[in-house]
């Protein structure tokens, strides 16, 4: 029984493993350079701060 359990929790790891991974190269961000990082994080705090254009704004008739 020990054995199966180990098992599994290898299958676990390997699975929460692969996870993670897709989590990282999610949308190719593992291909950015550090001046495109920097520029991602001034886009996601103007966001945060509310300094953006909705949709509606942008693209009204």
């Amino acid at each position: 029984m020990d054995k199966t359990i180990l098992k599994k929790l290898d299958s676990i790891e390997s699975l929460l493993i692969q996870l993670n991974n897709k989590i990282d190269h999610f949308l190719g961000l593992e291909i950015i350079s550090d001046e495109e990082r920097k520029e991602l994080a001034a886009i996601r705090a103007e966001v945060d701060a509310g300094h953006f254009d909705t949709f509606e704004n942008v693209f009204e008739d």
